[in-house]
Formats: C-alpha cells, structure tokens, sequence
C-alpha cells in the first residue's frame, strides 16, 4: 500500500495536473496557442488548395498521339496570348491525356484543334489553341486527328522504313558500280562538270549585271518621259490657245465681210461726196475683200492642222483631249 501510494506520489509530482486542471491564465496561454496552431494550418491548407487549385480556370483535356516535346507548365496561348498553362501528362491507352486550363473568360467548341509550335529558333515550345465548334467542349477531349504536332526525327526515320524498304537493293548497287567506274574511266570528267558549272555561273552573274544597267536605263528614261510629260502637257495647251486665237480671227474676219460689203453699198448711194471723197477709199476696201476671204481659207487649214497637231501631240503624252477646250465669245461666233 505504501509503495502503491509511493509511486502515485512520483507521478503527481511529475504530472502535477491535467492540462484543464492547471491555473487559470496557464489555460488561457495553452488554448490560445492551440487556436493560433489551427489558424496557421488552415492558413497554409488555405494556400496550398489556392495553388493547386486552378482560380478562374477551366480545365480542358486533349488526347495527343505523341507527348514530344511537350512539358507540364508550357504555356497556352490563343492568338499569341497566354491563357493557361499545361497542367498535367499521363499515358491513356495508346494516346498521352494532356491536361490545361485555359481563362473562363475563353470558351473552348466542340470542334477546336492544338497545334505544338516551337517558342523559340533555339527551343521551348507552347500548345496554341484553336478554338472552334459552336456547342462547348465541357468534358469532352480533343482528338488526335485534330493535334498538330512540330517536326519530329524519329517519326522521319519511322515513316522512311516503308520507301526505303521498297529499294530496288540490286538495282542501286549497278548504279553506284556504273558511276564510279565511269568516274574511274574519266577522272578529270567531274573536274570538267564543275568548271562548265562555274563557268555558266560566271555568264548568268555577267548577264544579271547586264539587266541592271539596263533596267537602270528604263529607269531613265522613264524619268525622262515623266519630266516630259509636263513639257507635252504645256505644249498642248498653247496649242490649244492658238488654236483659239485662230478661230476667232476667221470669225471676225467671216463676220466682217457682210458687213463691209454693206457698208460700201451704203457709202455709193451717197451723191455727191462719194465720187470725190468716198470713191478712193471704197474702191481700196474693195479690192481688199479677196484678200480677206483668201485669208479666212488659209486660217481654216491652219485651225485644221494644229487641231490635228494638238491631237497627236495629246496621244503621244497620252493625254487624249481636245486642245481647243476653251471658248471666248466673238462677234460671229457663239459657244
């Protein structure tokens, strides 16, 4: 009894109370330690599910033949623009399942594509997301006939086995034994094969020049026709001008035939001054008046050939217009 009473003493001295036992402020300090260590679990449970968690995204599955060059936490991008990022490869009977979120922002169609393109020259690549389809994707998968992937060698080699299996093995070889031995036979043919290759190229670099200069020499003379063009333009014009100026003298001077005509019939009734004063000067105009209708002809084939002048002139600047476009109202003549 004693020893039993002993050892209860050993362990109360260890012990010495339960923890809701213990004084007042000690329980206090104790239940605010144990909230504070719940607080900062939940704080960094809370922080774990906010990074595995994907926030204000949705995830999308495709099916690809060849997981390649692909890596989880490439980018995704539509239209150049990242949107998400690839979360998540794993093997599905004959195909790799790619998991990636993409923005709720974007929806994805039933029939949108990937292709795998490469980030840089250097390497990296990123998915691109094509979308399209008019219902939503949801859970569905992307197929693999709608997956684009890069350039891949060993797929080269793979699909190389078929046509290279198809060589005519034999055939081949007697093409190689016939080459070398006329290559055996004639040594100095394939010297002969490179300078002719050499010399062909020296020919075309000379006339690759010879086509400059002269492309240069249309140039020129393009230029020159253009800066002419406007000399041409101006010498239509004053041919037009004279051209004016032309048929308004055979106008007046048509006009003023009848007129003098009239006059001289109108001064001879006039007795007894016309024969003393007026005769002289009537007989003067007379005798003028074959003159003025030989120069109203003569003004007419002038207008003619400038008018024809001006015209081929116009064609030749190709500016097909009629020179004589301005009309000045004269006596004799309207517009």
């Amino acid at each position: 009894m004693q020893a039993m009473t002993g050892r209860f003493e050993w362990h109360r001295s260890r012990f010495p109370a339960r923890w809701w036992a213990v004084s007042t402020p000690d329980r206090r300090e104790l239940r605010s330690g144990l909230l504070g260590g719940l607080a900062v679990a939940a704080l960094l449970a809370l922080c774990a599910a906010v990074y595995i968690l994907p926030w204000g995204k949705t995830t999308y599955t495709a099916l690809l033949p060849d997981a390649g060059a692909i890596r989880v936490g490439d980018d995704v991008r539509i239209a150049g623009i990242p949107v998400g990022e690839v979360t998540a490869l794993r093997m599905d009977d004959e195909h790799v399942r790619m998991s990636f979120t993409v923005d709720d922002g974007t929806t994805l169609g039933d029939a949108s594509s990937l292709e795998v393109r490469m980030l840089t020259a250097i390497g990296g690549h990123y998915v691109a997301v094509l979308p399209a389809g008019d219902a939503p994707l949801g859970d569905g998968a992307i197929p693999p006939e709608r997956i684009r992937l890069p350039y891949s060698l060993i797929r080269v080699f793979q699909d190389a086995q078929a046509p290279v299996a198809d060589l005519d093995a034999s055939a081949l070889r007697r093409s190689l034994t016939t080459l070398s031995g006329a290559l055996g036979d004639n040594p100095d043919g394939l010297r002969r094969v490179l300078d002719a290759a050499s010399a062909l190229t020296e020919v075309l670099n000379r006339q690759r020049e010879d086509v400059t200069a002269a492309l240069a020499m249309a140039d020129e003379y393009i230029g020159m026709l253009d800066s002419a063009k406007s000399v041409i333009g101006r010498l239509v014009a004053r041919i037009g001008e004279v051209e004016t100026i032309l048929i308004d003298k055979r106008d007046e001077i048509n006009a003023a035939l009848p007129l003098t005509i009239r006059l001289l019939s109108r001064i001879a009734a006039l007795e007894p001054a016309y024969r003393g004063t007026l005769q002289p000067l009537v007989e003067e105009l007379a005798a003028a008046m074959p003159d003025l209708q030989e120069l109203g002809r003569r003004l007419d084939v002038s207008i003619v050939g400038l008018h024809d002048l001006g015209l081929r002139v116009a064609r030749f600047a190709d500016q097909v217009a009629d020179p004589a476009g301005i009309c000045v109202p004269v006596a004799g003549r309207g517009c």
